[in-house]
């Protein structure tokens, strides 16, 4: 693969330290470059974007035809997606331009004099720039890819792909990535008539540099461990939860508690969500509160730990969380609060995953297993001694200590 790379993409390679492509990277490159249509299958964290963007770069040409669109299904996502392929196509003089919700339309709209060759975008701000502008000339994308494309084929976001489609020509490279291959995804690509290759990367491989736990309480008492999770020396988390007001509501409460946490969810201005993972990055929130939406697709390094705060229904749903974590081969944990009958389920669905739990507990802002919590509460501190040994003062500090206090009255009398 490297060496079909053109020269600047090669130098770039290795001006970043990098040393053997990933799997998805390896399998997917020579079929881009083909021009089949595909579906990339592959852990978060193992290199998705780059394995379509460098094989779609090789063969762009900088002649200031729209030839590339991604769509993403957030704004965060699209923008991170821009600055990795701006890093990549500036050697070749390519020019890459975002084109998102939330932004000035007409500004957005003069951009497009630029003539970008690279486009990035959310479906529903590119359909509506086509509808009010001539400039897109979608006649002329050679390549389209739907990144996370298993969100927008279980979400509403499909209507708005769909038509988006319709707007390319018929012999356009369609590339699918996710990192999962959810039930819609598969269906549609069993049932389509036009051929697609699927490369996937068993998702067991992206596992194994990650610890899997849980502690297991009540309902009501979720919050106090997430709390004392809060606590723990050097702990960083995303903390995951189905509903947006249950998140508001418990980051209300850490932060009365004086806990450094921040939200994370698809109700917020860009403005916020922007803030909210600048301060994450920078090590100023200890837990971040998102919701699957707010969190499709991010990526930010050396998350230490995912939290799962509410019971998990599905395998995909449990092994795209825990992406965040353990990323391009780092150590990560994932940490699951389980009241008795979620534990029970979460074991269940895990299993053919060959994911084992390992139950831990929080002792003195320490993450540990209950066996050693155990032995740790059995051994007091060689510094505690029994009340009947303690050194008792002497007499003469006895008096010296009723002096003073004597003095100090007499002081306040002066």
């Amino acid at each position: 693969m490297l060496n079909k790379l053109k020269e600047p993409l090669q130098k770039l390679w290795k001006e970043k330290g990098f040393d053997q492509p990933t799997e998805i990277q390896e399998q997917s490159f020579d079929p881009i470059l083909q021009g089949k249509d595909l579906v990339g299958i592959s852990p978060t964290g193992t290199g998705k974007t780059l394995a379509y963007l460098l094989p779609l770069l090789n063969e762009a040409h900088s002649d200031q035809t729209l030839q590339v669109i991604v769509l993403a299904p957030s704004q965060e996502l699209a923008i991170q997606i821009t600055n990795v392929a701006r890093e990549w196509a500036d050697p070749l003089g390519l020019r890459v331009l975002p084109m998102v919700g939330g932004a000035n339309t007409r500004r957005q709209i003069d951009q497009l004099s630029d003539k970008p060759e690279i486009i990035v975008g959310t479906p529903g701000r590119l359909n509506e720039l086509d509808e009010r502008t001539r400039r897109l000339r979608l006649h002329e994308v050679e390549h389209l890819v739907l990144d996370e494309a298993d969100y927008f084929f279980g979400s509403d976001n499909l209507p708005a792909i769909q038509e988006f489609q319709k707007r390319l020509r018929r012999s356009a490279q369609i590339l699918y990535f996710s990192a999962t291959y959810g039930e819609d995804l598969r269906r549609f690509v069993e049932r389509t008539d036009d051929p697609i290759e699927v490369v996937i990367v068993d998702a067991e491989r992206g596992i194994h540099n990650l610890e899997h736990l849980f502690i297991e309480t009540t309902n009501r008492r979720k919050f106090q461990q997430l709390r004392r999770l809060a606590a723990v020396d050097d702990l960083q988390a995303l903390v995951f939860f189905e509903q947006i007001h249950e998140a508001e509501d418990v980051g209300e409460r850490l932060a009365y508690h004086g806990v450094p946490v921040g939200l994370l969810h698809g109700q917020q201005t860009p403005q916020e969500r922007a803030q909210a993972l600048r301060l994450f990055r920078q090590g100023k929130l200890k837990l971040l509160l998102t919701t699957d939406v707010g969190a499709r697709g991010l990526d930010i390094d050396d998350v230490p730990m995912v939290i799962h705060y509410n019971r998990v229904d599905e395998l995909d749903t449990y092994l795209h969380r825990s992406g965040r974590t353990g990323r391009m081969g780092k150590f990560g944990q994932v940490l699951s609060l389980v009241n008795e009958q979620e534990k029970r389920d979460l074991e269940a669905i895990v299993s053919p995953a060959n994911i084992t739990l390992q139950e831990c507990v929080t002792f003195k802002g320490t993450i540990t297993s209950p066996q050693e919590c155990e032995v740790a509460q059995e051994s007091p501190p060689e510094s505690r001694r029994p009340a009947d040994k303690r050194q008792r003062p002497s007499k003469k500090k006895k008096k010296n200590r009723a002096r003073n206090r004597r003095n100090i009255g007499r002081r306040s009398q002066k």
